[in-house]
């Protein structure tokens, strides 16, 4: 790919898309029709390195991605992601797309373009905002988000950049757009330079590139959306509009601002439970961290803490009379038993088999189990004294 000292504006993409017929190289780009507002000019958005247009070509949606900058090795970059998608079966949460070299003329030069299909979803933070009342949906939104991370690490693809406006929710559906940072393991000499949201992204990347740098945005999304389910108040405190509920000043005092002092008053040990062990991630070495799925099924970051939290509630479960009698629940679907969590099918993506599904989000656990009236202390002390009466009673008689 040609290398340019400077790349187009924003502007300049706008000014160069409102004359198809002329900046495109492509026939049917040509006759494309971009999505604009009341005076005409073009819908778009914006990001770190591109601005993307919402275009329609005969019956087709197509979102068009023009960069503002270069990443390493793009154009290598998007053709082996492209091959690495095409093994296997269809990765749900990701869109068709094409890269398209010297596709676009702005000013005296041709530049690159992706052309991805388009996504209707709406950016992870607006469809929080939108849902805080409805804390089915959110727990819902969670246990997708598990099935999703869980396939892209099955697939060897970490995203690099799962942040609000690259993951897009429609009902409970996920779609991840934003390519660029993608890892797959063809491509892992070839760092992109990319480090996303700092709001997601653990404190010290600093560059690492690896599969299991999506490990730690991953539980920041997928513990802000189980939070918020249960406490929306979260919201209003620490959202600024560009993140969920941690920033990454959060990050980088671990346990000690307002957030996570905040989760921990709620006394909720689910919550308080993954609060810790991203709290331990904050403070460890970014390699080496284990899937989203190996997170939530932990109590801690470190595996010889003890039975994880989903065992305990397992162990609640059997201890419950009127449960007891049940076959023990499967570890892809214990939670479907618990009231008011059962799972719709529209939770779980299309492209995750049910059986391969990592974990639930968290149900409320059970009540203790309270003993008969006749088995408690005070009862049977009760009992003694009034047997004891009635034995010296009989001897002065």
């Amino acid at each position: 790919m040609t290398e340019f000292g400077t790349w187009p504006s924003d502007q300049d993409y706008i000014d160069a898309v409102q004359a198809p017929g002329v900046c495109f190289s492509d026939s049917n780009w040509r006759s494309a029709q971009f999505d604009s507002d009341g005076f005409g000019m073009p819908l778009y958005a914006t990001g770190r390195s591109a601005i993307v247009f919402h275009a329609k070509i005969g019956q087709a949606d197509y979102a068009l991605r023009c960069f503002t900058r270069s990443t390493a090795n793009q154009k290598e970059r998007y053709e082996k992601l492209s091959l690495h998608l095409k093994q296997g079966s269809s990765l749900g949460s990701f869109v068709r797309f094409r890269y398209w070299e010297d596709a676009i003329l702005v000013g005296p030069r041709r530049y690159p373009v992706v052309e991805m299909a388009w996504s209707q979803g709406v950016p992870l933070n607006d469809w929080v905002a939108g849902r805080l009342k409805k804390s089915d949906e959110l727990v819902g939104l969670a246990k997708s988000w598990l099935g999703v991370t869980g396939d892209l690490w099955e697939r060897q693809i970490a995203h690099g950049d799962l942040a609000n406006d690259n993951c897009l929710v429609s009902g409970s559906g996920i779609t991840l757009v934003d390519y660029d940072s993608c890892f797959i393991p063809s491509l892992k000499r070839v760092d992109p330079g990319e480090e996303g949201n700092e709001n997601f992204q653990h404190p010290h990347r600093d560059g690492y590139y690896a599969l299991d740098m999506d490990s730690f945005p991953s539980l920041v999304i997928y513990l802000s959306l189980l939070a918020l389910s249960r406490h929306r108040s979260l919201w209003q405190q620490f959202n600024t509009g560009n993140n969920l509920i941690f920033t990454k000043n959060d990050y980088l005092k671990p346990r000690k601002t307002e957030v996570w002092k905040e989760l921990n008053r709620t006394g909720d040990q689910d919550i308080t439970s993954l609060a810790g062990t991203l709290a331990e991630m904050c403070d460890s070495r970014v390699a080496s961290f284990p899937p989203l799925s190996e997170l939530v099924a932990r109590k801690s970051l470190h595996r010889d803490q003890g039975p994880s939290w989903i065992d305990e509630l397992m162990q609640i479960e059997e201890s419950t009379p009127e449960r007891a009698s049940r076959p023990p629940a499967s570890a892809e679907g214990w939670w479907e038993d618990w009231p008011g969590e059962k799972a719709s099918a529209a939770s779980v993506p299309a492209s995750v088999p049910a059986a391969t599904w990592p974990m639930p989000a968290w149900p409320t656990p059970a009540q203790p189990v309270r003993a008969p009236v006749w088995r408690r202390p005070a009862a049977r002390a009760a009992v003694a004294v009034l047997v004891a009466l009635i034995v010296v009673l009989v001897i002065i008689v």
